[in-house]
């Protein structure tokens, strides 16, 4: 992480505003979330106009078209001489690929973009406007000043065969996650665990809750990815701490941190609750 060149205050502070500016310029990012809708058997109407059960923002026409949605297939039918668009080519009728895959069939019709979302056998509509007001209105992240203080080396402990831990997302869907293992560290004087998720032996995730939500940080707590351990040790870095997508818009699917990872103190570091953002539904 830090170079010769580059102090470890220096290097914290460059990734954070490389995210920042990853987080601002994103077109389809979640700062241009506009909507998000479940979709009910049979026929559901898209446009702005708000008779539709799918409303998008009103710089799009009235009604655009329908998505019929049947034994868990969305079809997209346009609505005469409206040009949607689906990867660079005008489109009529489409059966939708879902985010979940990587040839998703993300729809467009001026600034607006639209996909299916699979999210436990069940599907949603997700709506982009690239000038969307919490877009244009973005005023930076808040941080909590660097401290080195939270950044500590932990061990880690592999689980024999993972073991499968129930995480709740913020639209209430549950979700079997494994879990490889677990860290534990010291910190203001007694020990804490942190229960791992490796993410294909690439970097681990130690999403976790502590006593600042709600107060200075977000209300459903934090993301936290660290490096993999070598030798059983990894570090952990809370001033790397950063909030999850449903902290800036009421149209994300994040994971809640597991259950087990709710530390019993105030860990004042990394990413606090963002400036702008009022209470959230969730």
């Amino acid at each position: 992480m830090t170079s010769k060149t580059m102090s470890y205050e220096e290097a914290i502070q460059k990734e954070r505003q490389e995210r920042e500016e990853r987080f601002k310029n994103s077109e389809r990012g979640w700062l241009g979330l506009v909507g998000l809708s479940w979709l009910r058997d049979g026929e559901n109407k898209i446009g702005s106009d708000p008779t539709n059960d799918i409303i998008l923002p009103s710089v799009a026409p009235g009604y655009i078209g329908i998505v019929q949605y049947n034994n868990g297939v969305a079809t997209f039918r346009a609505a005469r001489g409206v040009p949607v668009y689906c990867k660079g080519k005008q489109i009529t009728l489409k059966t939708l690929v879902a985010d979940i895959y990587e040839d998703a069939d993300f729809l467009q019709i001026g600034d607006i973009t639209f996909v299916l979302l699979e999210r436990a056998d069940r599907h949603l509509m997700r709506v982009w406007n690239k000038h969307s007001k919490t877009r244009k209105d973005f005023a930076g992240f808040n941080q909590y000043p660097i401290n080195s203080e939270y950044r500590v080396e932990a061990k880690y402990t592999a689980y024999e065969t993972s073991k499968l831990v129930s995480i709740q997302d913020v639209i209430e869907i549950y979700h079997e996650v494994p879990v490889q293992g677990f860290v534990t560290f010291m910190l203001q004087g007694k020990e804490h665990r942190l229960e791992a998720m490796v993410d294909e032996d690439d970097y681990m995730r130690l999403d976790f809750r502590d006593a600042t939500n709600g107060d200075t940080t977000y209300i459903g707590g934090r993301f936290l990815v660290a490096e993999m351990p070598k030798k059983g040790k990894v570090i952990v870095d809370f001033n790397q701490a950063y909030n999850p997508p449903c902290a800036y818009t009421n149209y994300a699917t994040c994971p809640l941190p597991p259950p087990e990872n709710r530390l019993p103190i105030r860990i004042e570091a990394g990413e606090k609750a963002y400036r702008d953002v009022s209470e959230h539904s969730h």
